[in-house]
């Protein structure tokens, strides 16, 4: 987003639809992100031939802790993106209540 100062008073406004468009891209980019999880999590539960053999054994031990921690993390990646989405909204429409009751005596 860029600054502007839409009134002259020298204090930076914000631009409550450029915003808006931004929060909704940060949202999209949750459902993304969660999109490209669904098929890398198939991928990473299978991981085809290793762990066959003593070396192997020992390898998926740490390999399956690790990728059940990933995986945890990675399936609330959305859902946080979302919240913050929601959280940035929330913050724009209390601006906008703001400027409105602000301005509100002098309409």
């Amino acid at each position: 987003m860029t600054k502007k100062d839409h009134n002259g008073d020298g204090l930076i406004d914000i631009d409550t639809d450029e915003a808006v468009v931004h929060l909704n891209a940060l949202r999209a980019k949750g459902v993304d992100f969660g999109t490209a999880w669904a098929t890398s999590d198939g991928k990473i539960k299978s991981p085809g031939q290793i762990g066959q053999g003593p070396m192997g054994e020992a390898f998926m031990k740490n390999y399956r802790e690790a990728a059940d921690s990933l995986a945890t993390a990675a399936r609330q990646v959305p859902g946080h993106y979302g919240t913050l989405a929601d959280n940035g909204k929330s913050a724009v429409d209390g601006y906008l209540d703001g400027e409105a009751a602000a301005t509100r005596p002098f309409q």
